[in-house]
């Protein structure tokens, strides 16, 4: 996915540190699935981007922090260089 963002570095760094959560499809499902390491890692039936394969966390009150990294574009007048940002 060219418009992803790469969090692969900043989940890696932090994995050891923190409960890392990713998310994982099961059928039309979104779960919350703990990443332990970069091992329990499997490429997921939805989209072939890589899943934890761990525990699904159903306690989302446990959770302190979710980060959502998004990709935005916005269109420009076209007398704008570039006309678009990203």
């Amino acid at each position: 996915m060219p418009d992803k963002v790469h969090t692969h570095d900043f989940i890696l760094k932090w994995a050891d540190k923190k409960n890392i959560l990713l998310p994982a499809i099961k059928s039309d499902i979104l779960e919350l699935k703990v990443f332990p390491d970069e091992e329990s890692l499997v490429v997921g039936s939805g989209m072939g981007i890589p899943e934890p394969v761990g525990q699904v966390v159903e306690n989302l009150v446990e959770i302190d922090l979710i980060i959502v990294p998004w990709v935005i574009r916005l269109s420009l007048p076209s007398s704008w260089p570039g006309k678009s940002i990203l």
